[in-house]
C-alpha cells in the first residue's frame, strides 16, 4: 500500500506537469468617445465629460454623432479615470485610432494633430498625422513586451494640436477615439490526473 501511494504521488506529480491553458488572443475596446456628452451649441470651452484639458466641444457634425472636440490653436485634452480606468498589460498590443478635421481648410500644414497613450509618466505610443486632411482617421499601434517601462501603471489618451510655424490659428476636431488592446491568450494550468 506504502509503495502504491508512492507511485501514485509520482504519476500525479509527473501528471502535474500541469499544460497551460491556450487559446486564441481576446481584442477589448478600452475607450471609445464620440464626444457627445454634455450637449453643447456652437464652439464651446465646455470639457467633455470625462476629460480635462483647455480644449472644449463643438456642434461640429463632420463625422458621426452632432459633436466632437474642438482645438483652436494649441489645446489639449486628457482622459480621466472616470473613462479610462485601466492599467499597461505586458504581451499586449494596443491600437490607438481617432478622426481628424480641419473643418476650414485654414493652413493645415501649420499643425500637427495627435494622440498619445500613457502609462504613468511613460510614453506608450503616439498616433499623429502632420498635415491633417480636411477629414482623416490618424492611426498607430505598438506592442508593449514584458520588460516594457510603465507596466502595471495607469492609462491616459492625451489629445493635442501642436502649432509648429507662427499662424494665429484654425480649428481642429478630434471625433469617435478609439483605444483597443489585443490581450495575450489566457493563461492557467490545467491538472492531468491518470
Amino acid at each position: 500500500m506504502y509503495a502504491g501511494r508512492q507511485l501514485t504521488c509520482l504519476v500525479v506529480a509527473l501528471a502535474l506537469g500541469l499544460a497551460p491553458l491556450g487559446g486564441p488572443a481576446r481584442a477589448e475596446q478600452i475607450l471609445f468617445d464620440s464626444f457627445e456628452l454634455p450637449d453643447v451649441t456652437g464652439d464651446t470651452s465646455t470639457l467633455p465629460t470625462g476629460w480635462t484639458g483647455t480644449a472644449g466641444l463643438s456642434d461640429y457634425s463632420g463625422f458621426d454623432g452632432d459633436q466632437a472636440a474642438g482645438f483652436h490653436r494649441a489645446k489639449y485634452l486628457e482622459t480621466t479615470t472616470a473613462i479610462l480606468d485601466t492599467n499597461l498589460v505586458a504581451d499586449t498590443a494596443y491600437v490607438l485610432t481617432f478622426k481628424a478635421s480641419n473643418a476650414t481648410g485654414h493652413n493645415p500644414d501649420r499643425w500637427t494633430v495627435k494622440a498619445e497613450l500613457w502609462a504613468g509618466s511613460n510614453l506608450v505610443l503616439t498616433a499623429e498625422r502632420i498635415p491633417p486632411d480636411i477629414q482623416a482617421v490618424v492611426s498607430n499601434s505598438v506592442r508593449v513586451s514584458a520588460g516594457a517601462p510603465g507596466i502595471g501603471e495607469a492609462l491616459k489618451v492625451c489629445l493635442e494640436t501642436v502649432q509648429y510655424q507662427n499662424h494665429s490659428g484654425a480649428t481642429y476636431y478630434f471625433d469617435d477615439l478609439k483605444l483597443h488592446a489585443l490581450l495575450p491568450p489566457p493563461r492557467g494550468m490545467v491538472l492531468i490526473l491518470f
